[in-house]
């Protein structure tokens, strides 16, 4: 009985051992599954870390794309505004817009302008303002105070002959036509380093150092230069001389002409070979101007297919300002049309120049 007590025994404490076994293998089991839940978990929060890192890169990367492009076209429209609304004659630099000039001074160092003395305009010598001097000694501006042109239109004259092309000094051209030069204008800087340009883009204007005492290529171009304006001076005369004639025939032709006949004032002086190509056209209903497109008066098609002539209704320039628009590549170049350049600026074409049959001229 002792015997058996002590297998019974023995039989209990080993299913005791077993169970507390299998109790311990089964809370192993169990930590070795929440370790394995926590990894994954801990992974999948790793990898959705990693995502959303990696978007908001791209999302940066996209920002700092857009940014670009948003300051590449505020630079771009910058400049065109700056060319649109620059004065006749202003220097205008495109390069390095939104940056800082290395060789510009800071607002403290600039020097103010020493004004001159200005003198008073002679009774009958008109004024140019706005003016500058050309290369080839002629002043480019827009004149006032003269019985053979409007006040305000824009002129160049022949070369100066005599005088010192400085403002309030009155200076006077090989043909012997004298104009009084603006002293404020001088004073302004306007008419300083910048080549006369009616297109809103200028020529890199030439610079002399004066204080270098001139050599002997120095003298020579200059007896060059002076050759050269001598030579143009008689050439303007004698096209003034044949333009006279032509005018003087059309008027005799005009005079002579049966009432009713059809005349052509193109050709005057040349062969008759192409006087029946032309067909007369009749005058087509002008339309009124849209709203809000620019108005070109006194108009004319150059060479290279822009229009030159006189604007307004524009925010970008004064009513009567000159300009010259980049070539047209839609419309047909009549009064009344509207017509568009390549850049895509519409321009409304009310009357044209008198002068349409020959090159844009500002200056008779």
């Amino acid at each position: 009985a002792e015997r058996k007590r002590e297998e019974v025994k023995a039989k209990k404490e080993a299913a005791a051992a077993e169970a507390q076994a299998k109790r311990k293998a089964a809370v192993a089991e169990a930590e070795r599954k929440r370790e394995e839940v926590k990894a994954k978990k801990e992974a999948a929060a790793a990898e959705a870390k990693a995502k959303r890192e990696g978007a908001a890169d791209e999302a940066g990367r996209k920002r700092e794309e857009a940014k670009a492009k948003r300051e590449a076209a505020a630079k771009a429209t910058k400049a065109e505004q700056t060319v649109k609304m620059a004065r006749p004659g202003a220097t205008i630099s495109l390069f390095g817009f939104g940056q800082k000039s290395e060789n510009s001074e800071a607002p403290g160092k600039i020097r103010k302008p020493i004004l001159p003395k200005t003198k008073p305009v002679p009774r009958g010598v008109p004024t140019i303002s706005k003016w500058r001097e050309n290369r080839d000694g002629s002043i480019s501006g827009f004149i006032s105070g003269s019985p053979a042109f409007d006040d305000g239109d824009a002129i160049t004259t022949s070369p100066i002959a005599s005088g010192e092309v400085v403002g309030g000094n009155i200076v006077q051209t090989g043909s012997g036509s004298r104009y009084y030069l603006d002293a404020a204008t001088a004073a302004s800087g306007s008419s300083l380093g910048a080549g006369f340009s009616l297109f809103g883009r200028n020529e890199e204007s030439l610079t002399t150092d004066t204080t270098k005492s001139p050599d002997k290529g120095t003298r020579k171009q200059a007896e060059e230069a002076k050759a050269q304006r001598l030579v143009e001076i008689e050439k303007k005369k004698k096209d003034l001389a044949e333009q006279a004639a032509r005018k003087t025939k059309a008027e005799q032709t005009v005079r002579a002409a049966r009432p009713g006949g059809t005349i052509s004032l193109f050709g005057f002086g040349q062969g008759d070979d192409n006087a029946n190509k032309s067909k007369v056209r009749p005058p087509s209903k002008v339309r009124p101007a849209p709203r809000g497109v620019p108005t070109i008066s006194k108009w004319r098609q150059n060479r290279d297919e822009s229009i030159s002539g006189f604007i307004s209704g524009s925010p970008a320039f004064d009513d009567g300002e000159a300009i010259t628009t980049s070539p047209i590549v839609k419309g047909e170049l009549l009064k009344g049309n509207v017509v568009q350049t390549g850049s895509g600026s519409r321009y409304y074409l009310d009357e044209p120049s008198a002068a349409s049959g020959g090159v844009f001229s500002l200056f008779g």
